[in-house]
């Protein structure tokens, strides 16, 4: 049995490798059965290791600096099949596991492939080929018009009334009562505060900001010049959130039943059970290099948090959407995006969007009120257990 890999990406892009035992060895070394180019640096020595047991092809990490991933997600161990794709470490090379090598060839020499074999064949099995032949040339045809109409709208933009449309039923309001302790346990108090958050899956996942969860490790809540994190501790008493509509009230909130912290940035995916029909947010898009110095992008979150709701009468939970434009791309540190935004303490976790309506980065700090920073969406995939 021989499996065959194409690579998509990187020094060796164009290449196809056909290996017929196993395990098959992937790195930059060259004791490496798949050998990955020396220049293709995010990639280690020694990768991973592609196993197979029985029918089944097996993707296994050995230990890499910069992980390895299986059509953008992290994994360790993972079933690969036929159309994956293998990444070797974040921004590192990428091939395509085409799957046991069965001599079928794609677009020019399948369409050459098929007619020879209906040349072969009886009169009767012939035109069953070239109807089958051309009733997938017209499919494929209407397809790549549909993605050409799909790319053009896209292309031109979304009004913002349409992209706050479009997410109304997506963006939160964080809640989160807790109690803080001093570091021999004793309560020193409780607290209230309030941050931003979208929903990304209908099984209740909601992205925010780590230091909503739990802001007794990024500031200094009582007076005081100790950082809190090495004089403190904390612990949510109530954490959950409101949907657009609902009634700010502590007695209704759709409570967190777990969370997870990022390992790389300022991010918390939180999960909640509601019987609400969750809207995830439209589309997100991971690719830092689609973004520009002078891009528009609207922030639709809740600035002030409950504050704004006493402030202005209201007892329901109403998002707000400010614009603004991408300031600057850091090339040093690209897990910043600088944005000339409005943003105010509540604002933290809310949704950036870019003039398509996808959601490209996470609000998360600011300098001033205008001067504030997110962090790109592709870095939102990184987790450890709470």
């Amino acid at each position: 049995m021989k499996v065959t890999f194409l690579h998509i990406t990187g020094k060796k892009q164009g290449a196809r490798e056909i290996f017929g035992s196993f395990p098959i060895k992937v790195g930059r070394s060259s004791s490496s059965d798949l050998i990955l180019h020396n220049e293709d640096t995010r990639a280690s020595s020694r990768h991973a290791e592609v196993h197979c047991e029985g029918n089944v092809f097996v993707l296994k990490d050995i230990g890499s600096a910069n992980g390895t991933f299986v059509n953008g997600e992290l994994v360790r161990t993972s079933v690969i099949k036929r159309g994956d794709v293998i990444q070797f470490g974040i921004d590192g090379p990428k091939v395509l596991f085409e799957g046991i090598d069965d001599r079928v060839g794609y677009g020019k020499d399948t369409v050459q492939l098929m007619v020879d074999k209906a040349l072969e064949q009886s009169s009767r099995k012939w035109k069953l080929y070239i109807f089958a032949l051309l009733l997938g040339m017209v499919f494929t045809i209407y397809m790549l018009l549909k993605d050409r109409r799909l790319e053009n709208d896209m292309v031109k933009g979304m009004s913002f009334s349409e992209i706050a449309e479009r997410n109304k039923n997506s963006v939160v309001l964080v809640y989160n009562r807790f109690r803080i302790y001093d570091g021999k346990g004793k309560l020193l108090g409780e607290q209230v505060s309030n941050g931003s958050g979208f929903v990304i899956s209908e099984k209740g996942e909601i992205l925010t900001n780590r230091h909503v969860v739990v802001p007794w490790l990024y500031a200094e809540i009582f007076q005081g010049t100790r950082p809190l994190a090495s004089a403190v501790t904390g612990k949510p008493v109530c954490l959950g959130v409101f949907f657009v509509g609902d009634l700010v009230d502590e007695s209704r909130i759709h409570k967190v039943v777990d969370y997870e912290l990022s390992d790389v940035a300022d991010i918390a995916k939180l999960r909640v059970v509601t019987d609400r029909r969750l809207t995830p947010v439209s589309e997100m898009n991971e690719k830092i290099e689609e973004l520009h110095q002078g891009d528009e992008i609207a922030v639709i979150g809740f600035p002030l948090g409950t504050e704004l709701n006493k402030l202005v009468g209201d007892k329901y939970a109403k998002s707000s959407l400010t614009r603004g434009v991408i300031s600057k791309i850091s090339s040093g540190n690209q897990k910043q995006i600088q944005l000339d935004v409005a943003a105010y303490e509540g604002s933290s976790g809310a949704p950036v969007f870019n003039d398509r309506g996808q959601v490209i980065g996470v609000l998360t700090s600011g300098a001033n009120d205008t001067l504030n920073f997110a962090i790109p969406i592709r870095y939102a995939k990184f987790w450890k257990k709470s």
